[in-house]
């Protein structure tokens, strides 16, 4: 289903400007920075428009463990107070994403926040935690997505 803007009675809730999201300095960090040089990201919440910063080493959200061998989407968001939280999708076996059998669906985020990126997290040994597992650790491959919104189709690779 495609919904245009213009089709709401009130507000959206988008990105407004393109966010890079990488691996932080610090470890099990993440930083972002605008890719128009803009050094903050503009986004909308219930049609009100906030600023979040150009920041470096942002812990993400705590979730639950990523178990061995699985893949899994963490939604990055930000709320009203210009805080960075991130939602935890569900993990499937890497194997079954590699050969097709299943999608990664792309999680829900939180009420009153804007989804501006995401990170596609392939774990494949031990257990990965988010705040805790360094991203750069040589048993996670990280895969960075910034986003207008939440996308309507999931990913299949």
């Amino acid at each position: 289903m495609t919904l245009n803007m213009n089709e709401l009675v009130r507000g959206g809730t988008l990105c407004l400007n393109r966010a890079v999201w990488a691996e932080g300095t610090a470890a099990a960090t993440i930083k972002n920075v605008a890719a128009s040089g803009l050094a903050f990201i503009n986004f909308a919440i219930n049609g009100i428009l906030y600023v979040y910063p150009d920041t470096d080493s942002v812990t993400i959200t705590a979730a639950a463990e990523q178990a061995d061998l699985t893949t899994c989407i963490y939604l990055i968001c930000l709320s009203t107070a210009s805080g960075l939280t991130t939602v935890k999708g569900t993990e499937i076996l890497s194997a079954d994403l590699t050969s097709g059998k299943k999608v990664l669906h792309w999680p829900a985020p939180l009420a009153d926040t804007c989804p501006v990126g995401a990170i596609k997290v392939v774990n494949s040994a031990g257990t990965f935690t988010a705040a805790t597992t360094d991203l750069g650790a040589g048993t996670v491959t990280d895969t960075y997505y910034n986003l207008f919104a939440v996308p309507t189709g999931p990913l299949t690779s």
